[in-house]
């Protein structure tokens, strides 16, 4: 599904051409598009706003998409679920999702979500994976960054119990072509460190 987005806000100048694609994987067994109509009382708010809605039957459900946004011609090459191993723990197909996004000049990033952190995983048999979210990227074939949420091992990366608590300190309010945020970190250090 591909949505031509109509710049409502005036943010850009002129309109770039914006859309929203949404790649969805897995299977359903209803597809719907609806409109929702937001307030009205706030300038700028388009009059409604096309919704896409998915269904399963079965009590076990996964809905995994991705959503890129791009303006005028898309820069994802593809975009495909990868296999997943478990190597320790338990974790149900339901459970656990990695989707591979190959873009141009050799990058691939694979995004990993899983609901048991605790379980050791092999991702698409190139790298492992335990935590609760993750992001590798692939540079030409090798690691050039990775990212985990409540996570020990994002390929390459190995974390110790890393954590940063912080409080936002200034944001640029409203909608606005450059927008800036503020933080204070109030406790914690990164531990990240190449394996």
């Amino acid at each position: 599904m591909d949505w031509a987005v109509k710049d409502t806000w005036h943010v850009d100048n002129p309109d770039p051409n914006a859309h929203l694609r949404i790649t969805v994987l897995g299977q359903s067994d209803d597809v719907a598009l609806a409109n929702g109509y937001p307030p009205q009382n706030n300038p700028g708010n388009p009059r409604s706003l096309r919704y896409l809605l998915l269904h399963r039957t079965s009590a076990a459900s996964q809905f995994v998409s991705v959503i890129e946004p791009y303006s005028g011609t898309r820069v994802v090459k593809s975009i495909e679920s990868v296999g997943v191993t478990t190597i320790h723990g338990t974790v149900a197909a339901h459970e656990v999702s990695a989707v591979k996004v190959t873009l141009p000049g050799g990058r691939v990033d694979y995004v990993v979500s899983c609901a048991r952190p605790d379980a050791k995983l092999l991702i698409d048999h190139r790298f492992v994976f335990s935590g609760s979210f993750g992001v590798l990227t692939l540079k030409h074939e090798r690691p050039e960054y990775a990212f985990g949420h409540d996570a020990t091992e994002v390929g390459p990366l190995h974390t110790h119990a890393a954590n940063v608590v912080g409080a936002v300190a200034s944001f640029t309010p409203g909608a606005q072509r450059h927008q800036r945020a503020g933080a204070r970190r109030v406790r914690g250090r990164s531990t990240t460190r190449p394996a």
